[in-house]
């Protein structure tokens, strides 16, 4: 197994930066707010109401504070920052990407549209489709710039 760590050469303290330390505790404190955005939802009548979007919102402050507080840790790790994104991408997309799938396997009425413009419901159609599309796009981009870059981006 390839060590994942990067000891500091301070000279004032010798802490070894470890990418299991940094991102570990991160990755689960999203799966935890997600999952919770997921069951408000539910409780909610599933719907993409004010109350998810703001919901949503804190998320993307969590994650926005841990990449630019931890955002000289994340570039001393090879891929640092591209691995928080991705976790970031997969966890909260795929967290709507589910909760939809599961909603339309049980011919849930909260995908239903009124609009018949969209294939689902309005909020729906912006969590599932729009955001993980338009996201994908950065972080493609964001990947390709980090390999660029050889994986360090401080």
């Amino acid at each position: 197994m390839q060590d994942l760590s990067l000891t500091s050469q301070s000279g004032f303290e010798d802490t070894t930066l470890d990418a299991r330390r940094l991102l570990l505790p991160y990755s689960l404190g999203l799966i935890a707010l997600c999952v919770a955005l997921q069951l408000y939802i539910v409780f909610d009548d599933n719907r993409i109401g004010p109350g998810a979007i703001i919901s949503t919102a804190v998320i993307g402050i969590y994650c926005s504070a841990f990449a630019f507080v931890r955002r000289r840790e994340l570039g001393q790790i090879r891929f640092g920052h591209v691995v928080a994104h991705a976790v970031t991408y997969a966890a909260l997309s795929g967290s709507f990407q589910l909760h939809a799938a599961f909603l339309g396997m049980t011919g849930s009425d909260a995908l239903s549209t009124v609009d018949n413009d969209l294939p689902v419901a309005a909020g729906w159609f912006g969590m599932t489709y729009s955001l993980a599309g338009y996201w994908a796009i950065v972080l493609v981009l964001h990947v390709i710039a980090s390999v660029a870059k050889r994986g360090f981006e401080s």
